[in-house]
């Protein structure tokens, strides 16, 4: 079921993993499972009935292997090598008119929980704040959720800094939503992450 019919979730899967040791990361396993299907799963489980999926360099591999990209919107960027930027800006260009602003999750964050982002979305749903992201110990976290009113800026992004252009401008309304773990900080971009975190994981120490 779609909970969110005005808001996109948005997952950012088109890179080409280069610390990962030029593998899809996207495709590696924790507790069994694919990075991307987990982050997909979540998605879903929040109340994102198709989540627009942003594909690029491993397109093929990822949709030979990833379980869940049929329930995907799936968009592909042509321009990936020129960094996250150009995927937001990808995902921005497929976003129907009139929607109320886009979940920005990334497919190496696999422990965001689908509460998380429901409770999130449901936040920014009744206060329409321009920006909102977790926070953990003072410290800001993924996913973002971002007005579509900031779009049209947004998309003149460019390299691998995405939304953190704005994050810091104190004429925008930006919601902190407080977070009692550090899974909203926790990335994988090498093969060392991923065992840390597959540890973890193991022993809930997260």
């Amino acid at each position: 079921m779609d909970v969110f019919h005005d808001l996109y979730a948005v997952i950012l899967a088109a890179g080409n993993s280069s610390r990962f040791g030029n593998t899809p990361k996207q495709l590696a396993k924790l507790d069994g499972k694919h990075l991307l299907d987990i982050v997909i799963d979540t998605a879903i489980q929040a109340g994102f009935s198709r989540p627009l999926l942003i594909l690029g360099a491993y397109e093929k591999e990822i949709r030979s292997a990833g379980k869940l990209v049929n329930r995907c919107d799936v968009v592909i960027n042509p321009a990936w090598q020129d960094g996250m930027s150009s995927s937001i800006r990808t995902a921005i260009a497929s976003m129907k008119n009139g929607c109320d602003g886009a979940a920005f999750l990334l497919a190496d964050e696999p422990l965001i929980a689908p509460a998380l982002l429901t409770a999130m979305a449901s936040q920014f749903v009744r206060e329409k704040p321009d920006i909102l992201y977790p926070v953990y110990n003072g410290k800001r976290g993924n996913p973002a959720i971002i007005s579509a009113k900031l779009f049209a800026e947004l998309s003149r992004s460019t390299g691998d800094r995405g939304g953190r252009v704005l994050f810091d401008r104190e004429d925008l309304l930006i919601s902190r939503f407080p977070v009692p773990d550090q899974s909203c900080l926790l990335d994988i971009d090498t093969a060392e992450d991923l065992k840390r975190l597959q540890m973890a994981v193991r022993t809930g120490n997260y």
